[in-house]
């Protein structure tokens, strides 16, 4: 929950591509900026996914996995702490090429650390909840985590306008100090040792043999293959997360969007979706719920286009009320995954899974360049169109349960 409660100063549809739009503007860069924006779906997803590839093996031989998610906690906060700290000392200096390069240096490292604990915390918690109560667990910590981030930013950011560089420092600040709260809280979690963990050998690393090993994944198991489609192709939503801020600050004016009644109604859809889609993955099964998910996402980027035309500004609430459906979406696709095979190969499934859904942010930086060029509409219209595909996959993708 403190995890989820410092995540609301950041959020990555709102808050990151707030402060990225920020630091571009001074530049009057020919063609646009949605070529930068582009580098968040990026960054964001290579973090998630190929560093996750990479220690598989040597979280799977940790005897004890909390310890990899206590220091990986501790490496999410870092980041944060130092950008809170140059955004206040700076402010209005904090701008031009030179942040942006920075910031997106911090942002990239802050994902290398969230993939490595969002694989430890995976693991952790196939290893401590049985599969059938996962789906209320997504529930809970839904339910609860955007009650408390809700109270919390109200309380703490209520009114909150973007005046440059500097008005971020104290979201990022809230960020990092939830961070270290989190870790400690880890501290706590009773976890039995793995029987046999630590006597399994070591081998000598090779990114070439984990790269392989992640292919014969794909190559062995059928099943899992059709989840990596659907999975491919629901991440492709994110390519334009960051462009739906942009596409309102240019109807509406920076100064006069609510930003933190945006973060707020994606915190709330969130919590919301959690409780039907957790249930929905208890009683049917995960892919039901992934396909409800995805239906859903289908529909975001026409009703930014739509929403975004209208006079109020703060009817663009609906949209991100809606984005609530995409970390429920995550943690539905990975229980997903963790179904098909014995808990020793989750580690290799959930980071080859990730590794697949890496794959479309490689275009992340061209659908930026093409929405300078041709403009929102046929590239959000394209990504409908791909994430609807995603979802009419899961009639041909299994039910583990079955």
């Amino acid at each position: 929950m403190a995890l989820r409660v410092s995540w609301i100063f950041k959020t990555e549809s709102v808050v990151m591509p707030a402060l990225l739009d920020t630091l571009t503007a001074p530049l009057a860069m020919a063609g646009g900026a949605g070529w930068v924006q582009g580098f968040l779906p990026l960054l964001n997803r290579a973090g998630q996914s190929v560093p996750p590839l990479l220690y598989a093996d040597s979280l799977r031989d940790r005897p004890l996995k909390r310890w990899s998610v206590w220091a990986t906690t501790l490496g999410m906060a870092a980041p944060f702490a130092l950008l809170a700290v140059l955004l206040a000392a700076l402010d209005e200096r904090f701008a031009g090429a030179p942040a942006v390069a920075g910031f997106l240096l911090l942002y990239g490292l802050f994902f290398v650390a969230t993939g490595l604990n969002q694989l430890g915390f995976s693991t952790l918690q196939a290893k401590l909840i049985p599969p059938h109560r996962r789906g209320r667990l997504i529930a809970a910590g839904g339910v609860l985590g955007s009650i408390a981030a809700v109270t919390v930013a109200y309380g703490f950011l209520a009114g909150w306008r973007v005046e440059g560089p500097g008005s971020f420092a104290a979201p990022f600040a809230a960020t990092a100090a939830g961070m270290l709260i989190s870790s400690t809280l880890v501290l706590f979690v009773r976890e039995a040792p793995d029987d046999g963990a630590g006597n399994r050998g070591s081998r000598r690393f090779s990114v070439r043999g984990q790269v392989r090993e992640a292919a014969a994944v794909l190559r062995s198991d059928g099943r899992f293959r059709r989840i990596a489609a659907v999975a491919g192709l629901f991440v492709t939503a994110q390519l334009v997360f960051p462009h739906y801020i942009v596409l309102a600050r240019e109807r509406h004016g920076a100064g006069n969007l609510p930003l933190i009644l945006f973060v707020a109604a994606q915190n709330v859809g969130a919590g919301l979706f959690s409780v039907a889609v957790g249930w929905i993955a208890d009683r049917f099964g995960n892919r039901l719920a992934v396909r409800m998910c995805l239906a859903g996402l289908a529909t975001l980027p026409p009703s930014a286009l739509i929403l975004t035309q209208l006079s109020d500004p703060t009817a663009m609430a609906a949209l991100f009320f809606l984005l609530g459906l995409t970390p429920v979406s995550f943690k539905a696709m990975t229980n997903w995954t963790l179904e098909l095979t014995a808990p020793e190969n989750h580690p290799r499934y959930v980071s080859t899974l990730k590794l697949c859904m890496a794959a479309p942010f490689l275009f992340a930086v061209p659908v930026g360049a093409l929405i300078d060029l041709i403009g929102h509409r046929p590239v959000f219209l394209g990504v409908a169109i791909l994430v609807a595909a995603g979802c009419g996959l899961t009639w041909r993708a299994p039910e583990p349960r079955r």
